[in-house]
């Protein structure tokens, strides 16, 4: 779901690296992936210490050359690989031939024991240098710089993928435009950083007393001191990304008609969570902002305008 976001808008990213759309894993990361079996388990079911693709992303240059799960990486670009070089220095090997050459030839053992040379043109996406899943029910996503985090609730929360879509693309808008950053900017001119800290901390004496008592609040109250703290600039940023999220997703190719309707499912699946508190603005001007942004994309493609968002530049452009 994430990956045609990264490649559709590379304009907007203030870094972009060519990608194949695959991930190796050894048997470590394997037994992570696989939440619960051990390493003697895993060995049973076929896998060993050899490191392998865990994962062909749909759609990416990877899965239009071939390349499956399972396969093992044998040799790069007519360079022969050590049968037990780790995953990271795999890794770091495959980016620099990415970086260095245009194409990139893989020789690929695959499961059933055949070899084979792959020649593969990778793509430019947006530099993601992680997506992280959170094992939280409550539907959310945060990003800072470089690093995505989404929970559980929320793969469980849309009923369409293009919901989750949306908020890959809400969270893709917070680093494009650098959110994270300004947020730490802001708190140390304003002095926020300060009397914030201050106002969590004399929170947090009255939230141990209210979990004694009949009173049950949605959200503790030291982090809605933390969210009122912030509360100016970052709603500002969150209707920034509101906005930007509908048209990378919609220069992703996906029908962006009704998607407003995606802060309903997120609100009914976690009525406390933040993607819908207080910090993130009012919920029903929300919802009137990203369908005006959904009409103004259609007015574009209804005289063969291109989709740029207002009041944003390209890279390179005065």
């Amino acid at each position: 779901l994430l990956w045609p976001l990264l490649a559709a808008n590379t304009d907007y990213c203030p870094k972009v690296r060519p990608e194949l759309g695959l991930h190796l894993a050894d048997l470590d990361r394997i037994k992570t992936i696989s939440r619960g079996l051990n390493k003697r388990e895993l060995k049973r079911l076929g896998y060993d210490e050899h490191v392998r693709i865990a994962y062909v992303v749909p759609g990416s240059p990877a899965a239009e050359a071939g390349l499956k799960r399972d396969d093992r990486l044998i040799a790069i670009n007519g360079e022969a690989l050590d049968a037990d070089i780790s995953l990271k220095n795999l890794n770091r090997t495959l980016k620099k031939a990415l970086e260095d050459a245009d194409t990139v030839t893989l020789g690929i053992r695959t499961a059933a024991g055949e070899t084979k040379n792959i020649t593969v043109t990778p793509e430019e996406i947006c530099s993601v240098r992680q997506l992280t899943i959170r094992n939280d029910g409550n539907p959310n996503a945060s990003a800072t710089t470089n690093v995505m985090r989404v929970t559980r609730g929320l793969l469980e929360a849309g009923e369409e993928d293009r919901v989750v879509q949306y908020v890959l693309a809400h969270e893709l808008a917070h680093m494009t435009q650098r959110h994270a950053r300004k947020i730490l900017r802001n708190r140390a001119v304003t002095g926020s950083q300060i009397y914030g800290t201050a106002a969590t901390f004399a929170a947090l004496p009255l939230d141990i007393l209210l979990a004694f008592s009949p009173i049950d609040l949605d959200v503790p109250l030291f982090i809605r001191a933390q969210q009122l703290t912030d509360y100016p600039w970052v709603t500002r940023f969150e209707n920034e990304a509101d906005y930007l999220g509908v048209y990378y997703l919609a220069r992703a190719g996906v029908d962006v008609a009704g998607i407003e309707r995606a802060f309903e499912y997120l609100a009914e699946a976690g009525p406390k969570g933040t993607y819908v508190g207080i910090n993130h603005g009012d919920l029903p001007e929300r919802v009137l902002a990203v369908r005006a942004a959904v009409e103004e994309i259609e007015a574009k493609r209804a005289v063969g305008q291109a989709l740029i968002p207002e009041g944003l530049q390209l890279k390179g452009s005065s």
